[in-house]
């Protein structure tokens, strides 16, 4: 999980080019970056019998890996992210 998680530093020459924009179109940008890698990973594991999530048993759900509950969490995690990569990280908090 750790790697899947640590593809989000690719995000990092996204984040220098959308940081003018509007911050719920750049959250929902990221929300989506973010069920893309987590659908692609996970359906790269299933077919390896590996697979750790499998959200069929839920009812918000696209296929059996990504669950639309989750967006609000994406959302602001793409945002962290975003504040996190920058030159000075959250010394400026």
């Amino acid at each position: 999980m750790f790697p899947i998680y640590g593809c989000a530093a690719f995000l990092r020459p996204l984040f220098r080019i959308t940081h003018r924009l509007w911050l719920p179109l750049r959250g929902t940008l990221y929300a989506l970056l973010i069920f893309s890698g987590e659908f692609l990973s996970g359906r790269l594991l299933s077919r390896k019998k590996l697979n750790p999530w499998d959200y069929s048993g839920n009812r918000l759900r696209l296929g059996p890996h990504i669950r639309l509950d989750f967006f609000p969490n994406w959302f602001l995690v793409g945002l962290f992210y975003e504040k996190f990569t920058r030159k000075n990280g959250f010394r400026n908090l």
